[in-house]
């Protein structure tokens, strides 16, 4: 025969009701049908009640979780960018790709500093790229998909010679099917955690900010973070500790912690971009080396276009 039973947890919990005969049919209600107060929730199995009540916990302790305060940056000037957006957008009404330089500019407006770089073609050109800047150097493929291609040969680190500049500027040639590819040339940076910081459209929430460990392992199983602009000083916390690979900024293995409040603050700076600048398209910080030392960003792509009617006017914060 059908088995059912029905329960409540503490004072003010409502009850929930299975009904376990497997046998048994599951009336779903009507369009017209309005669950009443007092109403008891009902599951044909036990498992589906408990999977619905660990949702509803999860919930409740978001809920209850303080939402955090938004910060006072300093040397952000968002008159600055706005100005860099308008004029770019009257030369490229259709929206653009920065160029590495152009990106530099209007990150630095909200105080985000990209890592010295040289965009040269010819192997002699790396050599005074190299000079100028100091020995050693990193010389990478200046094309977006090529750039952070060592496994083929596009990435040559720890040039320290013009014989060993000229050397990789004809290696990425050759790896990347160019004769005369432009490349980067960069001083090396010191050491740290890959991480990665991006901004993306989402259809109902705007402008969210996403964060997570570089890496082959990690972009495969999308070991990402995400939170709705602008952050909090929680959300950006949130966002350091959330990825699964998250413990390698911690002391992971003996190794020493980053410095995670240089990192929460250029989430920060990336959140107040995204929500203040309604042109900012798309924007992605790979790599960004997080150290016990601060954080060193490397490369930055940008994408702008004329903002359309943002579907996210509203407020975005969910609490």
């Amino acid at each position: 025969g059908a088995g059912g039973g029905a329960g409540a947890g503490g004072p003010g919990e409502p009850p929930h009701g299975v009904k376990s005969d497997p046998d048994s049919t599951v009336l779903l209600p009507s369009p017209e049908f309005v669950i009443a107060r007092g109403s008891v929730p009902s599951y044909a199995t036990p498992e589906a009640a408990a999977r619905t009540l660990g949702k509803v916990a999860t919930y409740a302790e978001w809920r209850g979780t303080p939402a955090g305060q938004l910060p006072y940056l300093l040397d952000t000037d968002t008159g600055r960018a706005r100005t860099f957006i308008g004029r770019t957008l009257d030369k490229h009404p259709d929206g653009v790709d920065l160029e590495d330089g152009e990106a530099a500019d209007l990150l630095a407006a909200y105080g985000i500093d990209l890592w010295v770089s040289r965009r040269v073609v010819g192997a002699e050109a790396v050599v005074e790229a190299a000079a100028e800047l100091g020995y050693p150097v990193a010389v990478k493929a200046a094309d977006e998909t090529l750039r952070h291609r060592a496994d083929l040969g596009t990435v040559r680190l720890d040039v320290d010679s013009p014989r060993d500049a000229r050397a990789a500027y004809h290696g990425i040639a050759a790896a990347s099917g160019d004769p005369n590819p432009a490349v980067l040339v960069q001083p090396m940076a010191r050491g740290g955690v890959v991480c990665v910081a991006e901004v993306v459209q989402d259809p109902a929430f705007g402008p969210v900010v996403g964060f997570g460990l570089g890496g082959i392992a990690t972009e495969l199983i999308g070991d990402r973070a995400w939170r709705a602009a602008p952050l909090t000083d929680r959300d950006a916390a949130d966002l350091l500790r959330e990825p699964l690979a998250s413990p390698m900024l911690f002391g992971y293995r003996g190794a020493k912690p980053v410095d995670s409040a240089a990192v929460e603050d250029l989430l920060l700076r990336v959140g107040a971009l995204a929500d203040e600048i309604p042109a900012l398209s798309a924007l992605t910080l790979n790599p960004v080396l997080a150290s016990p030392e601060g954080v060193t960003v490397l490369h930055a792509s940008v994408r702008v276009e004329p903002p359309s009617r943002r579907l996210d006017e509203g407020a975005r914060r969910l609490r």
